[in-house]
């Protein structure tokens, strides 16, 4: 079995490494019931104006812009966007940049949304919007040049993720590098390795170090961020499965289902089975 497939819908795949589109909802259009669903790329929603309902996993959220989503690779996400809302959404492979993302798409992190507070964030991030698309439009879109206006969204979103987590500024651009890598190999390792050790051997790093980071970013411990990951993917194979919860406990490297049961209960307050049957009733 591999990890957090969902059954029995099969990732989507991208037309290409890089994708936008501009769209604007008309006033008669009835919301669509869109089926929950993941990506084999990361997305970007930014939406101008207008609303939609958005669910990631098992969180329920009403985003009203100008608001931007990111929904990163492999998150089971539904999106429903109202009457009247204007919105670009933009779609690329990890391999579309010549530098690997940190920080921003990340399954754990809670970090999925942005509210664009101000006037001026709001024009820097509808102008690369704007250019991207425009130049995607071409017949012969020139990827170079969209390459450094999606680096530089990135840029202006990853500033603004900072400021709003930690507080810190690009001073400290180091650490929250050396946190995002952190969460880039707890993403591919989490069904392996559990502890807190692994993960700062394999950054060259101290356990304190690690944790320091961890409780500046996101107030969390590095064990809980790992138990978080674990059990995260517990949910989704127990919504989008059928499969067993001594099945889900095996693929998530459990050699006893007791003890997944327990870790599950003591970070969602329930059993997995007791989950599985309130979201199916909700």
């Amino acid at each position: 079995m591999h990890p957090e497939r969902t059954k029995p819908r099969a990732p989507e795949l991208p037309e290409a490494d890089f994708q936008i589109w501009h769209r604007e909802v008309p006033a008669t259009e009835e919301p669509q019931d869109q089926r929950a669903h993941r990506h084999a790329f990361q997305e970007i929603i930014f939406i101008e104006q207008g609303s939609a309902k958005h669910t990631i996993d098992t969180a329920h959220d009403e985003l009203q812009g100008p608001f931007v989503a990111l929904i990163a690779q492999g998150k089971v996400h539904r999106f429903i966007p109202k009457p009247w809302t204007k919105l670009y959404v933009l779609r690329f492979t990890n391999e579309f940049l010549p530098r690997p993302v940190e920080g921003l798409f990340s399954q754990v992190v809670d970090f999925t949304s942005l509210a664009v507070y101000t006037s001026e964030l709001q024009y820097k991030i509808k102008s690369l919007f704007e250019l991207m698309h425009q130049e995607y439009q071409q017949a012969e879109p020139n990827k170079v040049y969209i390459r450094h206006l999606l680096s530089a969204l990135l840029s202006v979103l990853r500033e603004e993720q900072q400021k709003r987590t930690s507080g810190d500024t690009a001073a400290d651009d180091s650490n929250y590098s050396t946190f995002s890598k952190f969460l880039a190999l707890l993403d591919a390792e989490f069904t392996r390795h559990r502890s807190v050790e692994y993960y700062a051997g394999q950054l060259n790093i101290t356990t304190k170090k690690l944790g320091e980071l961890s409780k500046a970013i996101t107030g969390d411990t590095p064990s809980r961020i790992i138990e978080k990951r674990v059990i995260l993917a517990a949910k989704r194979f127990l919504i989008y499965t059928t499969d067993t919860v001594q099945e889900i406990a095996y693929t998530l490297g459990y050699t006893d289902h007791s003890h997944f049961t327990r870790a599950f209960r003591r970070l969602e307050g329930v059993t997995p089975t007791a989950f599985r049957i309130q979201y199916r009733q909700a």
